[in-house]
């Protein structure tokens, strides 16, 4: 496979040290699920040793991996295997025993789904804002409205405990 990845002028194992974090950082954000995540990170990889891009700079090579993720997560939602999922949050007896020591992933999984993804790409991606307007589509003043209103939402959230 390395022969193969070499002919083609890939150094897959460079690129992938490089952007394993982001891609699998924000698959399990919006998954919430290590073995989705998982998936989705494979999938990732395998559509950059399929299609082989050419990348300008480095900052071209990780937009096209967060770009990629976008797209994998965004099929991983439409598809037939999730639509008929049933989560176990559905059955009362049974509770995720899921715990994480990451705040910041804790902080976002308390904001509902529709800000989670702004938050991680601004403060865990480090993206700005007008990347983050590029990636998912939005204007920069819908991304702008968006974070304000997930860290009004997590300074509501935190009111009343020790987090001053």
């Amino acid at each position: 496979m390395q022969d193969i990845l070499q002919s083609a002028g890939l150094n897959a194992d460079a690129v992938l040290a490089r952007n394993a974090d982001t891609v699998y950082r924000l698959a399990y954000s919006r998954t919430h699920k290590r073995q989705d995540a998982e998936d989705i990170f494979q999938e990732v990889f395998l559509r950059y040793v399929r299609n082989a891009p050419k990348f300008e700079t480095l900052e071209h090579e990780r937009a096209w991996m967060i770009h990629v993720t976008l797209n994998c997560i965004r099929s991983y939602y439409t598809s037939a295997e999730q639509r008929h999922a049933v989560s176990v949050e559905t059955f009362p007896t049974q509770q995720s025993t899921y715990r994480s020591d990451d705040d910041f992933e804790l902080l976002l999984l308390s904001l509902p789904e529709d800000y989670r993804l702004e938050m991680h790409l601004f403060y865990g991606e480090q993206m700005s804002i007008r990347q983050i307007a590029q990636e998912t589509g939005r204007t920069e003043n819908a991304v702008r409205v968006r974070l304000n209103r997930a860290r009004n939402m997590l300074k509501a959230s935190m009111k009343g405990d020790d987090f001053q």
